[in-house]
């Protein structure tokens, strides 16, 4: 058999060796996104960047998806596409320990951990984890990119559109739909229909509703700074978005914009366009969750208007429930 390389060098790397071992595979070793990157220990060395193994023949070895979903299904998602457009191949892997019907179908990719249960029926996108004891049962469809997250129970029936994330102990009873780029809080009990990229968390679990008063928050671009300091005070979002008519967003206001102000001596009567940011980072709406996990992250900010197409306001993101 050709030999394998897995793609990343972190904890869920480590998990997916021991898979491959348990499996008889050979391992050629890993890659990392970097160079400097080296958490890779025992035997097996790490081989060269993700571009090196790029210029490999795809034909000449396997492939196995190293990477997590701790923090985003992102990266995970985009290192599967990249090589796969190229034409290598990701292997699919079941734990000896696992329970797999052989009436179930599993994609290119997919990774059944230690003491899963995968009933008769289910089928099982590309790219997707069902990770340890979490219990998948019959007749379920779950998506491509998925995040099954261990100790899981998923009734029978159930479908879960692609790139979800399902936290840790969360139960989902049967017939349901979890539509895509949706997030389920670790420990959550859910009893109704999950809309797509919605954040449900609870028991029983419930949508977070952080976004129901973001029209609170918008103002014109002739209020005052008084009256912005007001409304961001009132309404506990810690940012006023400065929009027109028809929502257009001209600029965001902070409590950081508003200190800044402050401290520059600004008389508090002057319109809020003279402090506001008028180049916010902003996301389109259809934005994954983890995308915008990941963007706030980087940039060190809680909160990101969703627009779209057009530039205008449709939502707005706040870093508190990207962490559910």
């Amino acid at each position: 058999m050709k030999p394998v390389i897995i793609l990343g060098t972190g904890g869920h790397a480590k998990v997916v060796l021991e898979l491959a071992l348990l499996s008889g595979l050979q391992i050629k070793g890993f890659s990392v996104p970097e160079l400097g990157i080296n958490k890779a220990s025992g035997e097996f060395p790490v081989i060269g960047t993700d571009e090196d193994v790029l210029q490999l023949d795809p034909t000449s070895c396997y492939l196995v998806n190293g990477l997590g979903s701790v923090s985003s299904l992102e990266r995970r998602y985009d290192v599967y596409n990249k090589f796969s457009e190229r034409g290598f191949s990701f292997l699919t892997l079941t734990h000896p320990s696992a329970i797999v019907s052989n009436n179930a179908r599993l994609g290119e990719g997919v990774q059944i951990m230690a003491g899963a249960v995968v009933q008769t029926g289910t089928t099982v996108g590309c790219n997707t984890i069902i990770n340890t004891k979490a219990s998948v049962d019959h007749d379920c469809s779950i998506g491509a990119h998925v995040h099954i997250a261990p100790g899981v129970t998923i009734s029978g029936g159930v479908k879960i559109e692609k790139c979800v994330h399902i936290g840790t102990s969360a139960v989902i009873i049967q017939g349901l739909t979890i539509g895509e780029g949706a997030l389920v809080g670790a420990g959550s009990l859910i009893l109704r229909n999950v809309k797509p990229r919605q954040k449900v968390f609870g028991v029983p679990a419930r949508v977070v509703k952080n976004m129901r008063d973001w029209r609170k928050i918008l103002v014109k671009p002739e209020c005052t700074v008084r009256e912005v300091i007001e409304i961001i005070d009132r309404e506990s979002l810690q940012i006023a978005l400065v929009v027109d008519e028809r929502l257009y967003l001209f600029g965001t206001v902070t409590d950081g914009d508003v200190r800044r102000a402050l401290l520059a001596n600004i008389d508090l009567n002057e319109p809020v366009s003279k402090i506001m940011n008028s180049k916010p980072i902003v996301l389109k709406e259809k934005a994954r969750q983890d995308h915008i996990l990941r963007v706030m992250r980087e940039n060190s900010i809680h909160q990101i208007p969703i627009l779209d197409s057009q530039g205008r306001v449709v939502d707005l993101e706040l870093l508190e429930n990207s962490l559910l």
